[in-house]
């Protein structure tokens, strides 16, 4: 059975979170005296700590309690804060597949924690019984699972994830970075069964607002109380509350945006399997596209000569490209500049 507070670091557990004396009063009518501010412009308040604007927003759109929600500067501070709360340094272990999103071998590296990690098989997918050695190393504090997953686009079956939920008794991560394209397969609904789920949610990609830096994660009210107290105070700024706040207010818009990234995305798969210097174009379910291609070097400083900007995955995935889905233009002239290269 999962015990919380057996996982969580001896010091995080009686650590309390910070507290301003604003978060304890209703400010209506106040003066305030109290934070050494100064007295002028627009934005001379600190944010409220708690973000109760931003997670109402939030709640609505995902319709899922704010007790639920937990924001971050971005979902790489989030991934920060856990590594923070659970895993003591050489000693503890994270895990996560290759190739995935890289950042959760940085963090792990920084925090000085070990990583385990195993090869997805030729689809992307996951082995079976990739997990059953690690179940009961006591040491294995967090797994990571990418759904999608970054670079390859592809997700993760549900039943994998509720298997590996079941099964493991520390903190299962689920890395929904870009579910928004492809909402269906969101793991939300397994929060109530599960308390030992994360949800790692961003407004960078379906929301498109990646410049403010707003991250969230969905778990248990425990581990959100856990967040609150290794979480700096004031770490999201209120200018970019509410650029948030603004985006959520219109999610017609935002779910126009995702349709017409969709309609291109399977545009661009179709036409890049007619391309003869395309080796293989991966499933994506995401809003990139990863391709396997004759010469990726020479093909990357080519699309770099025509100011047309990719990333090359060869590094984690043998002779690849990912491809980003920009505007209609914008894929049109990718596409193009593909074909004249192989041409």
């Amino acid at each position: 059975m999962f015990d919380l507070d057996k996982i969580v670091r001896q010091n995080i557990r009686e650590l309390k979170a910070y507290e301003s004396a604003r978060s304890l009063l209703n400010l209506n009518d106040y003066t305030l005296l109290d934070s050494n501010e100064n007295p002028f412009g627009s934005y001379n308040r600190y944010p409220d700590n708690n973000y109760p604007r931003l997670k109402k927003y939030l709640s609505k759109f995902l319709d899922t309690s704010r007790k639920n929600i937990f924001i971050g500067n971005g979902s790489n501070e989030l991934i920060d804060l856990m590594f923070k709360i659970f895993c003591n340094p050489q000693k503890d272990s994270i895990f996560c597949f290759d190739p995935t999103y890289g950042i959760y071998e940085t963090y792990a590296k920084i925090a000085d924690v070990n990583i385990i990690s195993e090869k997805l098989d030729d689809n992307h997918t996951i082995k079976k019984n990739s997990l059953n050695e690690h179940y009961k190393n006591e040491n294995l504090k967090i797994i990571f699972l990418c759904s999608p997953n970054n670079p390859t686009g592809n997700i993760i079956d549900k039943k994998i994830i509720e298997s590996v939920l079941s099964r493991f008794q520390g903190v299962v991560v689920v890395d929904e970075a870009y579910i928004d394209f492809c909402i269906e397969y969101s793991c939300i609904d397994l929060l109530e069964k599960y308390k030992n789920l994360i949800i790692l949610r961003t407004m960078s990609k379906g929301l498109g607002l990646a410049g403010g830096r707003i991250g969230y994660a969905l778990s248990s009210k425990n581990i959100i109380n856990y967040f609150s107290k290794v979480c700096p105070p004031y770490n999201v700024s209120s200018l970019n509350e509410e650029a948030g706040i603004k985006c959520l207010k219109d999610p017609i818009l935002i779910q126009k945006r995702i349709e017409l990234i969709k309609n291109e995305l399977a545009t661009m798969e179709t036409k890049l399997k007619k391309i003869k210097g395309i080796k293989k174009v991966y499933n994506s379910k995401a809003n990139f596209i990863l391709v396997k291609v004759q010469d990726p070097i020479g093909l990357f400083e080519f699309l770099v000569k025509n100011k047309i900007l990719v990333r090359d995955r060869s590094n984690l995935v043998r002779d690849s490209l990912r491809l980003t889905v920009g505007t209609v233009p914008q894929n049109k002239l990718l596409l193009k500049t593909i074909e004249k290269y192989y041409e």
